[in-house]
């Protein structure tokens, strides 16, 4: 097969990124099972455990202050949220090199930056639609943040989903075994998920699980979002989350720029 180098492809950018975007919309108009499925999640995280354990205790201590448990988990179920759509990322990547579809953006002149923004948007465009869904139950339950508050969550889930969909794009690339593929994300989902502090409090756990959750990147981005949320004077969490964000996502763009266009897995 004739080498493809996108360098000598000449393309606007912005227009790039909207027509990889149109392509990942319409696959989402056309999966809304999967949104329907998907918007569930947060419903049954907030309703029938968020709100139990609220019920019992009230409040949690973060960082040595009294914050209200629904708030605190909110941010916790963000976080799954925003964790589980890397699955959808790797899905969508597999595909287009699959069927030769990665090949093809590339002869258009798409770049590896415009090729990750347009893809990251099937699985934002999901995420939005939770994370309003979300906002919109715990309202109803008063003791929601403020929107300002909101928006700032939002914006800092952005920057959780950039992290989380440049390590399901490394993996998508770098792995061509779907068994080792599905055992690697079998691997790391429940372990990320149980040791980051989604439902409890660094304050009252015990010392063994602070350093499993100090090595879990998800730690840093939930304790930075609490950190802006309840007014917490530490910028070494948000510090990190942009860090390590900005490593992740350089790491995958250069597994994008040098991945082999197609693949024979079937």
């Amino acid at each position: 097969m004739k080498e493809l180098n996108y360098k000598q492809q000449k393309t606007n950018f912005i227009e790039s990124v909207f027509k990889v975007s149109y392509v990942e919309y319409r696959a989402l108009v056309n999966n809304k099972q999967l949104v329907y499925t998907q918007i569930l999640v947060p419903m049954l995280y907030f309703l029938f455990y968020a709100t139990g354990i609220a019920s019992t205790f009230g409040q949690i201590i973060y960082v040595d202050k009294a914050v209200p448990f629904l708030q605190f988990a909110f941010i916790g179920i963000i976080g799954l949220i925003v964790y589980g759509q890397m699955s959808q990322s790797v899905y969508r990547i597999i595909l287009d090199r699959k069927w030769g579809l990665l090949a093809f953006k590339y002869f258009k002149g798409v770049t590896p930056l415009a090729y990750m923004i347009g893809k990251m948007s099937f699985p934002l465009f999901n995420f939005l639609i939770q994370m309003g869904v979300l906002y919109a139950i715990s309202i109803l339950f008063g003791d929601s943040f403020s929107f300002d508050q909101f928006i700032v969550l939002v914006l800092c889930s952005i920057v959780m989903m950039i992290f989380w969909f440049s390590v399901g794009t490394i993996i998508s690339l770098k792995v061509s075994s779907y068994k080792t593929r599905d055992l690697i994300l079998n691997t790391l989902l429940l372990p990320i998920s149980f040791t980051a502090p989604i439902f409890f409090s660094f304050d009252q756990a015990p010392l063994f699980i602070k350093w499993i959750s100090f090595l879990n990147p998800l730690t840093y981005q939930l304790n930075a979002m609490r950190d802006l949320s309840f007014e917490i004077a530490n910028q070494r969490n948000l510090i990190t989350m942009l860090v390590t964000t900005f490593l992740i996502t350089a790491v995958a763009i250069y597994s994008i720029k040098n991945a082999e266009l197609t693949t024979n897995e079937r």
